[in-house]
């Protein structure tokens, strides 16, 4: 893999770690953001929408957005769990 996938693939195994002890709860795109910055990867919000774009579509996190405030909730499903947990794997979504 080159940087940048790897740099994604990190990106995407990060968001599901931050949603999954949340679960079954919902945690905003605000505090998603947040975190990741901590962990040293700021995005856009344009950006981060396309990284849980990519979850969604995969089946790994369920997404609610909440138009009327501009933000984005999203919860792992049991798929992201499993992925998190190694019972399953998901072509493009590597664990380390």
């Amino acid at each position: 893999m080159n940087i940048e996938t790897e740099k994604h693939n990190l990106i995407h195994v990060l968001i599901l770690k931050i949603l999954s002890p949340e679960h079954p709860k919902s945690v905003d795109s605000v505090l998603l953001r947040r975190c990741l910055a901590d962990f040293g990867y700021p995005l856009s919000e344009k950006a981060l929408k396309s990284y849980l774009a990519y979850l969604h579509e995969r089946g790994c996190i369920r997404m609610d957005e909440k138009k009327d405030y501009g933000i984005i909730m999203a919860t792992i499903t049991a798929k992201g769990l499993d992925i998190l947990d190694g019972r399953i794997t998901e072509p493009g979504i590597k664990l380390d």
